[in-house]
């Protein structure tokens, strides 16, 4: 993607003075036309009033906004403001909908119905989902409806970090899932992980699905995994809820997809975040941040080579939580390893979901970062 085909800007100001900002920013750049625009905004800015005043200043044929705790702009992680993202290429062409909450349980029908004229290899598809969207519902409706073979990125909510947890789609206001196709766009993926295996492998021999709850390991209660790592610091160890420290390498395709434990139950089972069956071989994980920047440099300088369009980076809530102030540093690294033509934008969720066309399987990762490059 050329420079002269996207633009982007971000404001930390309060309230509509921030998306005034930001939208003439981006009017400086493109002041006729305004064709695609992407707003993501963290919780405290209204959607209602980010609509409204967009619609005045830039009046865009395409817009979508979505809500998170944190943003990314170029090498800056924050924790307030709006980030904005025009692209007006002309080959770009998008289809979008957008699904309520309390239709969940449609999203195979949604699909279908939505998107029931795209040819799915010619598209890129987006999918954003809010906590009152299930994503093992999710995965399943997307499977039955659209089959594997199909490029897609999506980031999701397990918990809810505000009273609302907002999606725009054009002129609606939704809080379940918005879903966009577009066409015209060369798109890369690159994961950068960072965790390795500690100790032997064990089995997941009893999960619920519906309810993200992993019963059993090794046949015994599923919590009991972590006083076998734990030993004498068990106690300490389930009273400080440092789950997310340790995420659940599972075996998938050949290699350790990351499942997150967010809580314990009384009666021994595990909430996870990701994606799981009943009987796979899983470790416990560690993020080793002694190799983490040489180890992703080779990627990143790979993903270079590729173009210097827009890089659109899914991170990863409990990895920031987990690298604290190497967080930031991280993203200082993507950027500066990436370059100064490179422009980047990018949320932080709970899980992230990713296929391309050559790999053919959706996946949904929790504690790894996601960049994709838009050319």
């Amino acid at each position: 993607m050329n420079r002269e085909d996207f633009a982007i800007a971000f404001s930390e100001k309060e309230a509509e003075e921030a998306i005034k900002e930001v939208s003439l920013k981006i009017k400086r750049i493109f002041p006729k036309k305004i064709y695609c625009l992407i707003v993501l905004f963290t919780p405290g800015y209204s959607p209602a009033q980010i609509l409204k005043t967009i619609n005045f200043t830039l009046n865009p044929e395409k817009l979508f906004g979505l809500q998170a705790p944190w943003l990314i702009f170029e090498d800056k992680t924050l924790s307030k403001g709006i980030v904005v993202c025009c692209i007006n290429k002309n080959e770009l062409f998008l289809h979008e909908a957008s699904l309520e909450a309390k239709k969940s349980e449609e999203i195979e029908s949604f699909f279908h119905t939505a998107f029931k004229n795209i040819r799915k290899k010619d598209y890129f598809f987006l999918s954003f989902l809010s906590p009152a969207i299930n994503p093992s519902q999710y995965l399943n409706g997307l499977k039955l409806s659209m089959g594997e073979v199909f490029g897609l990125l999506g980031a999701g909510y397990m918990k809810k970090y505000a009273a609302n947890s907002y999606q725009i789609v054009n002129n609606n206001i939704e809080e379940g899932m918005a879903a966009i196709a577009l066409k015209g766009l060369d798109v890369y993926f690159l994961q950068l992980g960072g965790y390795v295996p500690l100790g032997k492998p064990f089995t997941i021999t009893k999960i619920i699905p519906s309810r993200n709850l992993i019963m059993e390991i090794n046949g015994n209660p599923a919590v009991e995994i972590y006083r076998y790592y734990a030993e004498e610091k068990y106690n300490d160890f389930m009273k400080k809820k440092i789950f997310s420290l340790y995420p659940l390498g599972i075996k998938k395709n050949g290699s350790l997809q990351l499942v997150n434990v967010i809580e314990y139950l009384q009666d021994g089972s595990l909430m996870y975040t990701g994606e799981l069956k009943e009987g796979s071989q899983a470790h416990m994980m560690f993020l080793d941040t002694t190799s983490l920047f040489n180890d992703a440099r080779a990627g990143l300088l790979s993903l270079q080579r590729k173009g210097q369009g827009l890089v659109f980076i899914v991170n990863s809530l409990s990895r920031k939580n987990i690298l604290k102030d190497l967080a930031v540093e991280e993203i200082r690294f993507i950027k500066q390893t990436l370059g100064k033509e490179s422009k980047i934008i990018g949320i932080y969720s709970d899980y992230a979901l990713s296929n391309n066309q050559e790999k053919g399987f959706v996946d949904l990762e929790t504690g790894n970062i996601l960049l994709t490059l838009w050319d």
